[in-house]
């Protein structure tokens, strides 16, 4: 049914100005470009950034934590890198917090200068979902490695999800649980 998730939205008050700070600080590439909205491609991953200009007299609103306690952001990207470029990106004036680890990986959030709140991933050996990069340097960022999608109810859910539209349960763990969108790379992580 579904193959993969195409994309992530981003909202920003001005499309050509937020594109430049991402194609500078990450080395995004353009995929497209539309008059509102640009799409961004991160290294060579198949889920796309689109970054879209609030409309008309839409109040604008960046991406926020879904979760009040913060913690968990709407989606987040992967890196290669265990230290998840904390300090070169504070250098530059990026806001993050602090890294929390786990046995299986460690992860943060940054603040883009709209005050988009997204989530940064580096996926530990132990893990499903480490990829070990082929060449002597990796980018900063790989791909977006997971949607997040808070659910009341966790198993049915799942059972929706499944059954209607065709994703595939990779891991659950209590809490959550990581859905598969057909072949694709980005996942679903449910949190209860």
């Amino acid at each position: 049914m579904f193959e993969r998730i195409d994309r992530v939205i981003v909202p920003v008050p001005d499309v050509r100005k937020a594109s430049e700070w991402y194609e500078r600080e990450f080395e995004f590439r353009i995929a497209r470009r539309g008059a509102k909205e640009i799409d961004l491609q991160v290294h060579r991953g198949e889920t796309l950034v689109t970054l879209v200009e609030t409309a008309g007299t839409e109040a604008f609103q960046p991406l926020a934590h879904l979760h009040r306690d913060g913690h968990v952001p709407c989606f987040n990207f992967y890196t290669h890198w265990e230290d998840l470029h904390l300090a070169w990106l504070r250098g530059r004036n990026v806001r993050t917090t602090d890294v929390m680890e786990v046995p299986w990986m460690n992860v943060c959030e940054m603040s883009d200068p709209d005050g988009n709140v997204l989530g940064i991933c580096h996926e530990k050996e132990s893990s499903l979902y480490h990829t070990a990069y082929p060449g002597p340097l990796p980018p900063m960022f790989h791909r977006v490695l997971a949607v997040f999608v808070p659910v009341a109810n966790l198993e049915a859910s799942i059972r929706w999800y499944e059954d209607v539209l065709g994703f595939t349960l990779h891991h659950h763990w209590g809490d959550g649980a990581d859905l598969k969108v057909g072949a694709g790379e980005t996942i679903v992580t449910m949190i209860g």
